[in-house]
């Protein structure tokens, strides 16, 4: 048995945030001690996993301040997130930080244990004027992370670095000189399977269907000004976009002035049950993204069945693209009309190629698969630099596969 402090500044509804808790449940059912070192643990309308998962958060009071206060959030995560991996360091064998500044606090904690990062991307610079539109802790993550100071605590200060696509292997290779594991996400396959048709009469709609955090990033604006690019030749076309975020007033407020808000529904967060349920409705999926490491909702899709089309701005279009079960277009509205237009005027050859798609997601993607290639990792740092002495690597990785 390995045991492992994950670390990840805040837990709440999130594709970050479903990768630490999948990865913890996981690491558990392969006989590891895996818990979750957080500021605070919002569950809500989080996957069913999140409940068995073990957390290490502040008191009480601290712990609410920091969910329900966005600015003392920010300006406590560094002394309360340093003082509990430093209270329970003790008792984990492996520190495995993913967003800033879990991993600079780990820093501090180097040569005591071995640190493996997962590296989901890292942050990029953000203008003071573009603040309202990332938010408060993006923009002073990314004051911090783009400093030498970081850079040098990257290169040399973490054991090991994981990263999910080719894309931000590159970018990890540029930015910080190291190289790093390539491990590709999983997907709760089984549940998001299961869905059904929506109630009511919009069947007979040709819904397009975006999902993620309303932020300049994840580039809603695309799907957007599609919508009004398309009406012409798809006059049932509709668009539900689900997430909240910064830009939300602003995407509306654009909607309005294209004339086609009217066609649009901002449905914000759901749980992930009702996800799954427009996942089976929706005709395809747009994911417009920049400059964007991975991407989760187009498998989540695809094991719907749905096709999607994805930015070639991200990581997850090298496996849409590789395996052909996708379409990959330059994030413009331009270029996602014209994709769009392909799969309605051939509806049977895109459906023929979901279910290419899922049949990929299941044999390839599941969150156990990508658990039991993380502890590899786990194992090969330990075998080489760290010497644990109360087991041996090589039975601990002999269990995880009888497991």
């Amino acid at each position: 048995m390995v045991r492992i402090m994950l670390i990840h500044p805040r837990i709440f509804q999130g594709g970050a945030e479903n990768l630490v808790v999948h990865l913890a449940y996981n690491l558990k059912q392969l006989g590891h001690e895996a818990r979750i070192v957080t500021l605070y643990a919002d569950l809500t309308n989080m996957p069913e996993v999140a409940e068995k998962v073990d957390f290490i958060i502040p008191n009480a009071r601290l712990s609410k301040l920091c969910s329900r206060n966005k600015l003392a959030c920010v300006f406590l995560a560094l002394p309360l997130l340093y003082c509990l991996i430093k209270r329970h360091v003790n008792e984990f064998d492996v520190l495995n930080p993913h967003h800033g500044p879990a991993y600079w606090l780990t820093a501090f904690f180097y040569g005591k244990k071995p640190i493996i990062w997962n590296c989901s991307e890292p942050p990029m610079p953000v203008l003071w004027k573009f603040v309202k539109r990332v938010g408060y802790w993006d923009f002073l993550a990314s004051k911090v992370a783009n400093t030498r100071l970081e850079k040098f605590i990257v290169a040399s200060k973490i054991d090991k670095i994981i990263v999910l696509d080719e894309k931000n292997q590159k970018h990890v290779r540029t930015r910080y000189k190291r190289a790093s594991a390539l491990l590709n996400a999983g997907v709760d396959f089984e549940f998001f399977r299961k869905g059904n048709s929506l109630e009511g009469n919009q069947e007979s709609d040709f819904l397009l269907l975006t999902v993620g955090k309303l932020t300049p990033q994840k580039n809603q604006i695309v799907a957007i000004q599609v919508l009004r690019l398309i009406l012409s030749k798809i006059p049932n076309a509709r668009l539900i976009i689900i997430g909240k975020g910064p830009l939300g007033e602003y995407l509306k407020s654009e909607a309005k002035k294209l004339g086609v808000e009217d066609k649009i529904d901002f449905v914000g967060f759901v749980s992930d049950e009702r996800l799954r349920e427009f996942y089976h409705w929706a005709k395809v999926l747009l994911f417009p993204a920049l400059n964007q490491s991975w991407g989760l909702t187009p498998f989540e899709a695809l094991a719907a069945k749905t096709i999607s089309i994805v930015s070639n701005d991200c990581g997850a279009a090298e496996i849409i693209n590789r395996e052909n079960i996708g379409l990959v277009a330059k994030p413009t509205s331009e270029e996602f009309a014209r994709a769009i237009l392909k799969i309605h005027s051939n509806e049977a050859y895109y459906r023929r190629m979901a279910e290419k798609g899922f049949d990929y997601v299941r044999n390839n993607m599941s969150w156990k698969r990508y658990a039991e290639k993380w502890v590899n990792v786990i194992l090969e740092v330990l075998s080489t630099k760290w010497t644990v002495n109360r087991f041996d690597p090589g039975e601990v990785k002999k269990a995880s596969i009888e497991r």
